[in-house]
This record gives C-alpha cells, structure tokens and sequence, in this order.
C-alpha cells in the first residue's frame, strides 16, 4: 500500500511540540542516510532498507538524541494511526538494526525506551548538500521560476478540463469519532504491536466494542479487515468481506479497503474477475499506485495474457523504479512469462541496484534454470543459500563443488523447507513444490501445493503459470486443484 505522507508536522500529544524536519545528509559512524533519496549507504555502498524502514530511520536522525515515542512515528508514516501488520513498527526497527549491523542488546545507535519509544543516541553530523554553480545564475532561477509557474497553470488547467482524475473532491467530509471509540481502538492496535506475541482475539474484541460504540468507524472496521485478513484462516474470508464491505459504504474512496478487496478475493475467493475490478478502481483513485499495476499484472498472466501482464509491469516500474527493481521480484513476471533472457536482463538491473538479496538471486536462478543453462546458475544457487541461513561449513564445502552438486543442495534444500510454513504471505511452499517438480517428484509436488490450498497460500494461483510445473498440468491431482482455484486450464492459456 502506498499512503500519502502526513503533511502536517504537528504531533497531537507530543509533550516538547513539534518533531524535526530537516533535509540534509546524515553521517554517523561509517553510514550516511539521505532523506531525500532515503539511500543509506555504508562507507559508499548502497544497503538494504524497506521504504517504511527508511522513513523511520530518517525521524529518527532528525530528531536525534531526543525520544520519539511510538505514537508519535505511527502518526507520522502511518497518517490512519496504525500499521499494516506486515509493515509494522516492530519490523521496521529490526530492518533498520540489520541493516546497521546492531545488536539490540547493545545498541550503537538506536536506544530503546521500553513502554516509551526510541532514540537515536549515536553521534550524527549533518552534510549539507551542495547545488551546482549554475543553479545560482540569473538563468537558472528564471528557468525555474518558469517551470514551477508553468506546473501550476497545468494543474490548474488540467482540473478544470478533467485531464487528472480528482475523485477525492467527492468525498465526504469525516464525522467526528466517538473518544471511546477511538480509546477501543488504540487498545486493540497496542495489544498487536506492543506484546512479543500478538494478543489478536483481545485486540479483536476491542475493535468490535468500538463498532458497537460507533458503527460509523471506518477505522475501527479496517482494522478488524486487517487483523483477521492477516492471520491467514480461511474461513474468516466472509467476515473479512463485510467489514470491507461497510468501510467502502462510509467511503466509498478508502484505498486501503478498496485493495485489500482485491488483495481477498485473490487469495481467499479466486474471483479474478472480481479482483481485477477492484485494482482497476484502486488505480481510479490513485493513478499513481504501483502496487495495483503489480496486482494487475498477475491477473492478466494467470490468464494468459503476458504482453498485458508486462506492459502493467513497466507503468509499475515508471513509478517506483528502484524500490521495485531492488528487490528483483519483477524478474518473476519475465520468468512466468516465458521470456527469460528479458528477465536476464532485469536481473542484471537488480545485480547493479542490490547485489546482495536474495530476490536478485532468485531472479538469475529462475531465468538462467528455465534456459537449462545451469552452469551460470549455480552460482546463484550458492548465494541465495548463504543469505538463507546455511550452516557455514556446508557453505564452504559447496564454494568448491561442482554446478551440479551445488544445484542438487539447493533443490534439497528447498524440499526440505516450508511444510509447516503457516504464512499466508510466505512463497516458501511454492518454492518448495517448484523444487519437487524439478527433481521429477510429481506426487510431492502436487501434496505440497495441496497443503498450500489449505493455507490459501497468496502466491498460489500463480502454479497455473509458473513455468517449473509444467510437468504437473496433466497430473489429475494437479488438475483438481487448479480446477478448484478456477484457474484456466493450460488448454485455455496456449
């Protein structure tokens, strides 16, 4: 999801006023963080960090040696007051202290306040960045001046004429929440995010008591949405539905409501048409949503369309380019598409941005496996296995194996995994099958997949299209599954 940022730098509840905004480069230790390009780079190397994480990282060096509470970032990256659950506050904090080298114990740099909020403790100087010399002459401040003039005219015309689409003029003006109402909620959101392990049926009923309070809520009804949507039972898909359902009769504009929709009829109900729909009214509201491209993207490829698929895929990419081409999960529609040495190439993008994640290795492994040039792929294999987690000796022993003998680990390894993965929003079932089919275990393949289905595992449907089942598609089990997915059958896709 992509939220509007909180344009309003006052903090309700903040005892010293106001958090700081600034613009500059920060340099602590080895590391430099620019909040405008929202890069961390260590002693000159770009590293890792979530676009959430980012932001968070960044209020805190601006407000360093000073406490910001908990509240206080949720207001700020979270403009609706609470968190997605796989974008939380928690997760955020360990993203930043991977990517700083911290250990929490003995935090370096970012000191935790417990039952109150963080602060940025180390030593931080600020580098002002420089403009060229040419931005100072006369003819560079008046060409600006032109252009922002000549901006604002565009916008003011483009209104007018309906060139930009501007539903929000049409949305209600928000009736005032009930204090009770409001006080349920922050309970119920405190019981997720402030416990090592989520409280959800305590946070639940608390949300439930403040639409009891209020029925006009919309946020006390998105967040049971989202709470119930994310702990992944199936049959809470219905109860899912109908607080999406009321949220969009109170604001019919709501884009988090309007793609979590879609998002559950994808993966709950199977309903592409359905989904389809409501990424398209999520794209009516916010042209600029790269996730509802994305979204999109997998529909049109379930159905056979790729050069659909991919032209979604590139709108996706013209709005979010780096995050997008950093974490190598576009190379997956090139792959799915059939088209392997395009997906070669976007991996070579992914390589230059982030060499180092596991996404970039599964972007080259996917593409260079399709093409049976297993040599190149290898590795890949290798890399991919020493960011999972395996044992180092077995790591040093592969650093001087065979191709083969490196690709045979990694398929054992991948078998290995993801039977008791209960996340809906883990692929490691799916990666786990694509490994089974590989080595030519059908009935193993077509089980883990089955166990998928009982998990409404989200990327799931994506088995109709992804190229290393193609063995399967004639299995009856196989069969009967995408039968039950309402997935076109291969006959329908050639």
């Amino acid at each position: 999801m992509n939220f509007a940022p909180n344009i309003n730098p006052e903090i309700p509840g903040k005892p010293s006023g106001r958090i700081s905004r600034s613009r500059g480069i920060f340099q602590f230790g080895p590391f430099r963080f620019s909040l405008v390009s929202s890069e961390l780079l260590k002693n000159g190397r770009k590293v890792a960090l979530k676009v959430q994480s980012a932001k968070v990282l960044g209020i805190l060096l601006e407000n360093r040696g000073k406490l910001v509470t908990r509240d206080q970032l949720i207001r700020r990256i979270w403009p609706d007051r609470t968190v997605e659950f796989d974008l939380s506050l928690n997760s955020c904090l360990r993203d930043i202290r991977r990517a700083l080298g911290e250990n929490p114990k003995a935090p370096k740099f970012i000191e935790t306040l417990p039952k109150r909020g963080y602060r940025f403790s180390a030593e931080v100087s600020l580098v002002t960045p420089h403009f060229p010399f040419w931005f100072n002459t006369p003819f560079s401040r008046a060409a600006l001046g032109v252009s922002l003039v000549f901006g604002l005219v565009l916008i003011v015309v483009g209104t007018q004429t309906g060139i930009f689409y501007a539903p929000r003029a049409n949305i209600p003006v928000p009736v005032a929440v009930q204090d009770e109402a409001r006080t349920l909620v922050l309970a119920g959101v405190s019981a997720i995010y402030d416990n090592e392990v989520p409280r959800t049926e305590e946070a639940l009923d608390l949300f439930n008591q403040a639409v009891a309070v209020d029925p006009t809520y919309t946020e006390a009804h998105l967040m049971i949405a989202r709470t119930l949507f994310s702990r992944g039972v199936p049959s809470d898909g219905e109860r899912v539905l109908a607080a999406l359902d009321r949220i969009l009769s109170l604001d019919p504009y709501n884009l988090e409501a309007t793609a979590m929709t879609g998002n559950l009829k994808w993966a709950i109900f199977h309903d592409w048409q359905g989904a389809k729909e409501s990424f398209e009214r999520v794209l009516a509201i916010d042209p600029q949503n790269a996730g509802a491209y994305l979204a999109l993207a997998r529909i049109f490829a379930l159905e056979g369309d790729f050069d659909t698929s991919l032209s979604q895929v590139d709108l996706a990419l013209s709005l979010n380019t780096i995050s997008l081409t950093q974490s190598g999960n576009v190379g997956w529609y090139y792959y799915l598409a059939g088209r392997y040495e395009e997906g070669l190439k976007f991996c070579q993008e992914t390589r230059a941005v982030n060499p180092d994640e596991a996404g970039t290795q599964r972007c080259f492994l996917n593409n260079l496996t399709a093409l049976g040039r297993f040599e190149e792929a290898a590795p890949f294999a290798l890399s991919y296995l020493k960011v999972s987690g395996v044992d180092g000796a077995e790591i040093k022993f592969l650093e001087n194996a065979k191709a083969e003998e490196i690709l045979e680990f990694f398929y054992k390894f991948e078998m290995a995994r993801g039977v008791e993965n209960k996340s809906r929003f883990d692929p490691s079932q799916i990666y786990q099958a694509m490994a089974l089919a590989s080595e030519g275990d059908t009935a193993g393949a077509i089980e883990v997949l089955n166990l998928a289905y009982e998990d409404r595992n989200f990327y799931l449907p994506l088995m109709g299209i992804i190229p290393a089942f193609k063995p399967l598609q004639q299995e009856t089990g196989f069969l009967t599954l995408a039968k039950a997915l309402n997935l076109p059958t291969s006959s329908e896709n050639s």
